[in-house]
């Protein structure tokens, strides 16, 4: 399955060649206002990338729609024009996962979208490892303590079985 890219803010700002680059890592991209539906469905993006126009712009309203509850864990990455060093921290203070001064050079910036979704990826890998051992630690913890021993086998079996 393609990971899915949503393009945000100005289009004429965009670095020159980024979506026929992106095309070619393999993402698929759509555009919009702001991010569409709710976060987890099937047509739910991977990762954004917002382009701030000029120098001076407030980022705090093209990233609002991204910072809000649902959509603060998709992954964002701001892209500000030459001379916008300021916009780029203050993206990032705002929540925005990475964000890049122009001239943006447009494979450093696919190799980016690649690592952090790398990182996400990593992330859940985790919490469900994490989620595992817990779930393990509680089927055990509940066997060991059964009053007779006849019952360990059967409870470790349906627990077993739900897991499956």
């Amino acid at each position: 399955m393609q990971t899915r890219v949503l393009l945000l803010g100005n289009p004429d700002a965009r670095p020159e060649g980024l979506e026929r680059a992106l095309i070619r890592s393999g993402f698929s991209l759509s555009e919009a206002d702001g991010p569409m539906g709710s976060p987890g469905d099937s047509g739910s993006p991977d990762l954004a990338i917002l382009v701030v126009g000029q120098a001076g712009t407030p980022t705090e309203q093209p990233l609002a729609p991204l910072l809000r509850e649902g959509w603060g864990a998709l992954p964002t990455i701001v892209l500000v024009p030459a001379g916008g060093a300021e916009m780029a921290a203050r993206a990032l203070a705002l929540g925005a996962a990475d964000a890049m001064v122009g001239p943006i050079h447009v494979p450093e910036l696919c190799a980016r979208i690649v690592a952090r979704l790398r990182a996400v990826r990593d992330g859940f890998r985790a919490t469900a490892s994490t989620n595992s051992q817990s779930q393990l630690f509680a089927v055990f913890k509940e066997v060991a303590l059964s009053a007779r021993p006849e019952e360990m086998l059967p409870l470790l079996v349906r627990h077993l079985g739900k897991s499956l």
